[in-house]
């Protein structure tokens, strides 16, 4: 799978060579608050996402990137570390 690196910059800002802007257009995300050390707070956060709350919440996975979202000073190695898992979602088509 296509996995990056990311953070958020303003288009109009020039890249260093070898860089890219990618946009991702506005959806409605469903977040996913992980606690504990990474990655396994994430994987926990996502199979949750995926196995429980995605099939009886309405919604369906829509057509845009999952995202990780770390914070500064965020250490993963430790036990109180808190990221977040982004799931892009539309509702359910029947």
């Amino acid at each position: 799978f296509y996995y990056m690196i990311a953070r958020e910059v303003p288009e109009a800002i020039p890249l260093p060579e070898g860089m890219e802007h990618y946009h991702i257009p506005p959806y409605t995300w469903a977040v996913f608050e992980c606690h504990g050390k990474v990655p396994e707070a994430i994987v926990k956060s996502e199979m949750f996402a995926f196995m429980e709350w995605l099939p009886q919440s309405g919604y369906q996975h829509a057509p845009a990137p999952e995202m990780e979202v770390y914070f500064p000073d965020s250490d993963g190695d430790t036990d109180d570390c808190y990221t977040e898992f982004w799931l892009p979602v539309v509702e359910r088509q029947l």
